[in-house]
């Protein structure tokens, strides 16, 4: 103990935790030129450090359209096209000019190494689905070789040539890769106007908090050092896992978060401490054995929240699940090493600075303290009242509509996002909209015929095309497909194969998008020794719209195991895997935190009541997204979005799990102070009031500090990111304020003493519980 410390009477702090600040403060200046070296490494490579980051699925491999997909690739060298090119013309696209430009075009990326096939308007025999109603504008679909990331490479060299080039074309390219692309540049550039707003902003918030500079500098300073930090390990991480360009915007932003907030609470214990007289070594192993003991069992709650995103098979979530747990122990970490190493170097001046005109709060006049003095007079009318009001905003969530990302997710002024739009409405027929149903060992015979009639006479089924011919409403329409005016460019969408002409390696291909192999005609594109395939074109282009579809075709009767792929059979099998495993993540989740809140409690009541309000809160949060992003409202509170009618099936995991985590954290700090109190008084009901009254500022502030980075995500132009955030910062503000400074002290008044009983076998597990709150 230092000379001169006042605290000298006061028992000395002890345990795993204070053992560890202990060695903090023997090598502060290492610790510290760690932190600084991360900083300085991160931003001299900060961008090879993320460069390995990549775009991941939002669906579920391994499904039965995912298993089409292949199939149709692998079988009949057919499938999506992964960069879609429109060609804007002030006059008809067959002109002479026109198509002198676009038969050049065509030929150009044909000739590219990287393309496998390519047909166009101009190339395709009888290809008017190729070609706008106005006939002003025409497509070029072009399909990549090799993996993900090497058809995204491809995209990214043949969208930076199509320029001026090829007058008097103006083009603008879509497509799976070149929508993956401009996703990826543009959260590239989110993330940084994200940390320009959130930095200062979370400055104004700790110096308010604080009531001077050199205090508010403490958090901010480990705040920085996790985002570095952050971006040093997603970049580890990517070269051994997928993990999303998603995720360095959220983890960055969660980990900014989360490092300010447990370096808040850390700073407040220990400035308890130094006002106790304790010296700063002693106030600094005070802190790590209290203060820390609550920060480890938040981030093991947030941990595990996150972990439970394991559970899910979307290669999208697993990523984010990765990369959050990761950034969630990293922030805990450096907050309980470079907090107490920064106080042993500097802690002498954490008064300096104050701000002189900071108002202060009486006892009385504290609104918190008033608040919470209703709320303990009147414990029914307030959980009455506020629970009520979180079921009504809970309410939109019921009529919820889940859909997969597309182009939409970016601002308008993408021009991945303006060319998909010109499909939608320009032209006769959204290709991409196409179902396809492979049907392994089939051959084009009668059987086939009789099966894509029972397949167009489905409603929500504009036609059907197959080796035997096109349908519609159960009677073949006539005609080759190949020879067809209206067919088959949707063939070459929807499964790559067309049976107009396509080109590959700069020469005609005869009749499909076969790399460069003569396809021979429409039965050579729909049949052949893999089977046969079938092209079904629904009424509505939304995949939302066809899940129903999907479900009856593939109950149909066929003529060979059918596989129905497509967007809306992605979207079907996205659904039915999230759902089924949904309850046993739930079910984890609730099961670990509850056995976590009884370690740190020995309550059963308090773990079940702490679960129950965090769902009240998340669904009330859900609730409000639908409001917003689904329902088109309030985009001028959140910047504009393209509203789709569907929110991201991914995004109330992401937002759910996250945000349960995050309440947790202020549910162990309050209960840590009334479990104090309650076990120094005997008192429940001045225990719940002095508990929730003593920390109701400090979660405030933390919550303040949270909402504040996490609404910078809002900014983002991607629509995805901007739901995230706003519904991790209603969740995080809902239950800092509404949740732990209302319903939890009313619940608690009135459950009394039952809020801390426990059968006798249970009562001595937690004692046996290292950090137990005590």
């Amino acid at each position: 103990m230092e000379s001169g410390c006042l605290g000298g009477h006061q028992p000395e702090a002890r345990g795993l935790l204070a053992r560890a600040g202990t060695l903090v403060l023997r090598m502060p200046r290492l610790v510290v030129a760690a932190a600084l070296l991360t900083l300085l490494v991160t931003a001299l490579a900060g961008g090879a450090l993320s460069g390995g980051l990549r775009d991941v699925g939002f669906s579920v491999a391994g499904g039965e359209a995912d298993r089409a997909a292949r199939l149709l690739a692998d079988g009949f060298a057919a499938g999506e096209p992964d960069l879609v090119v429109v060609a804007r013309a002030g006059r008809s696209v067959d002109l002479p000019a026109e198509r002198a430009a676009g038969v050049g075009l065509t030929r150009a990326i044909a000739a590219d190494p990287g393309v496998a096939a390519v047909t166009s308007h101009w190339t395709a025999s009888g290809g008017s689905a190729l070609r706008s109603r106005d006939g002003r504008a025409a497509q070029l679909l072009v399909r990549l070789r090799g993996d993900g990331d090497a058809r995204r490479a491809t995209a990214r060299r043949l969208t930076g040539t199509l320029g001026p080039a090829y007058p008097p074309l103006t083009l603008m390219a879509t497509g799976a890769a070149h929508i993956a692309n401009e996703v990826e540049d543009q959260s590239r550039t989110d993330m940084l106007r994200a940390e320009a707003v959130a930095v200062p902003l979370t400055a104004l918030i700790l110096i308010a908090v604080f009531g001077g500079v050199v205090s508010a500098s403490f958090p901010l300073a480990v705040g920085l050092c996790a985002v570095a930090g952050t971006v040093a390990l997603l970049g580890l991480l990517a070269g051994l896992l997928d993990i999303s360009h998603f995720a360095l915007n959220m983890s960055s932003m969660l980990g900014l978060g989360l490092a300010v907030d447990y370096s808040l609470i850390l700073l407040t214990r220990y400035r308890e401490e130094r006002g106790r007289g304790r010296c700063g070594d002693c106030a600094v192993r005070a802190m790590m054995a209290t203060a820390g003991r609550t920060v480890v069992f938040s981030a093991v709650a947030v941990g595990l929240s996150l972990a439970a995103l394991l559970v899910f098979p979307t290669p999208f979530v697993r990523s984010l699940a990765v990369a959050g747990l990761s950034v969630v122990l990293l922030s805990a970490v450096m907050s309980l090493a470079l907090l107490p190493a920064l106080l042993k170097l500097f802690g002498r001046w954490i008064d300096r600075g104050r701000i002189p005109w900071r108002r202060r709060h009486g006892p009385g006049r504290d609104p918190w303290g008033v608040l919470v003095g209703v709320t303990m007079r009147r414990p029914w009318p307030v959980l009455v009242t506020v629970t009520l009001a979180l079921v009504l905003c809970a309410v939109p969530f019921t009529r919820a509509s889940f859909g997969l990302p597309d182009d939409r997710v970016l601002p308008a002024s993408s021009t991945a996002h303006q060319a998909a739009e010109d499909l939608r409405t320009r032209f006769p027929e959204d290709a991409s909209a196409a179902i396809a149903v492979v049907l392994p060992g089939a051959a084009a015979d009668g059987r086939l015929d009789a099966y894509a009639a029972a397949l167009s006479r489905q409603e929500g089924v504009r036609r059907v095309e197959t080796a035997t011919g096109g349908y519609a409403d159960g009677r073949q329409t006539g005609g080759d497909v190949g020879g067809r005016q209206d067919g088959p460019a949707g063939g070459a969408t929807a499964g790559g194969a067309t049976a107009g002409g396509a080109m590959a390696g700069g020469a005609m291909a005869g009749g499909a998008m076969a790399g460069g192999a003569t396809a021979g005609g429409a039965t050579a594109a729909y049949a052949g020794a893999a089977g046969a395939w079938v092209r079904v074109v629904p009424v509505s282009p939304a995949p939302e719209r066809n899940v129903e579809l999907v479900s009856r075709l593939r109950a149909l009767p066929s003529p060979a195991p059918a596989l129905v792929g497509g967007r809306a059979a992605v979207l079907l099998d996205t659904r039915q895997a999230l759902a089924e495993r949904l309850p046993w993540a739930l079910a984890l989740i609730a099961g670990i935190v509850m056995a976590l809140l009884f370690a740190f409690t020995g309550s059963v009541l308090v773990p079940v009541k702490a679960v129950a309000l965090s769902a009240l809160s998340l669904t009330a949060g859900f609730g409000l997204i639908v409001h917003i992003f689904q329902d088109g409202n309030l985009r001028w509170l959140v910047g504009d979005f393209t509203v789709t009618g569907t929110i991201d099936i991914n995004a109330p995991l992401i937002v759910g799990f996250v945000a349960f985590g995050l309440s947790l954290d202020y549910e162990f700090f309050i209960l840590s102070k009334i479990k104090e109190l309650h076990d120094a008084t005997g008192d429940n009901a001045r225990a719940v009031a002095e508990g929730v009254r003593g920390t109701a500022t400090l979660v405030t502030s933390a919550g303040a500090v949270l909402v504040c980075v996490l609404l910078a995500l809002v900014t983002s132009g991607i629509t995805a990111l901007k739901l995230t955030g706003l519904g991790l910062a209603l969740a995080v503000l809902v239950d800092a304020t509404l949740i732990r400074g209302l319903l939890l002290p009313a619940f608690m008044r009135l459950a009394g003493e039952a809020n801390w009983w426990a059968p006798a076998r249970l009562r001595r597990l937690p004692s046996a519980v290292p950090g137990r709150a005590s």
